[in-house]
């Protein structure tokens, strides 16, 4: 499992939290929680990896641009 500060992923102004699931249905799953005024503990979007084992969701990094 790895959480990272996804920096602000939406653009509203607060900074938004990335989790990762490694071997999350043997594929890994990752997680983005947008931030706002109050934490919701339902993610905003979910991403699944795409093969067995490829450890999708264990390390992150992100660009802003």
């Amino acid at each position: 499992m790895s959480v990272s500060s996804a920096g602000d992923v939406n653009r509203d102004g607060f900074n938004d939290i990335i989790v990762g699931s490694t071997w999350n249905d043997s594929a890994g799953r990752a997680y983005i929680f947008f931030g706002g005024l109050t934490f919701d503990t339902v993610p905003d979007v979910t991403m699944n990896g795409e093969a067995q084992a490829n450890e999708f969701g264990n390390t992150f990094r992100l660009l802003e641009m």
